[in-house]
């Protein structure tokens, strides 16, 4: 709901979130966040804490390009501190359930090189140094993504 909409849109704006964006110094306005919101592509979710309220945010969108199927999502938090449990819980969920619907789909990962406990959970659970062939589309992925960046792939 709307309600819904505003707090994701909050929590994508938050200082931290931003700092770890391939824009960090674009705030997004209500209209590029209903845009959005709106848009049937891209599948949003957020993870509801034990005080039942949301924990993490995350979306996930699929890409066809050069007849090559991709993936790309994010997670952010919803407050200050969120439980660590609850990341791996979303990241595992995720990887569930894309990999059944999505076979033979790639999955890309951008993380900033200075989110170590990022980039090792993406390890953990499957997800390896990207190929050429991710890079040379990341612009269209990611775009605004620099060399302050990891890219990962993961194969579904």
């Amino acid at each position: 709901n709307i309600r819904d909409s505003e707090s994701f849109l909050n929590a994508r704006n938050s200082k931290e979130v931003r700092e770890m964006s391939t824009n960090p110094n674009h705030i997004i306005t209500w209209p590029e966040h209903l845009k959005w919101w709106v848009n049937d592509e891209i599948d949003k979710y957020f993870f509801i804490g034990s005080d039942n309220s949301p924990e993490v945010y995350f979306w996930v969108k699929k890409w066809e390009i050069n007849k090559k199927k991709f993936l790309t999502a994010g997670w952010f938090p919803a407050k200050k501190k969120t439980p660590f449990t609850s990341i791996l819980k979303i990241l595992d969920w995720q990887i569930k359930h894309y990999s059944k619907k999505n076979v033979g789909y790639t999955w890309v990962a951008t993380t900033k090189n200075t989110n170590k406990a990022a980039i090792a959970i993406n390890r953990r659970v499957g997800f390896v140094k990207a190929s050429d062939e991710t890079i040379k589309i990341l612009h269209i992925l990611f775009p605004g993504t620099t060399n302050e960046f990891s890219i990962l792939e993961k194969k579904l």
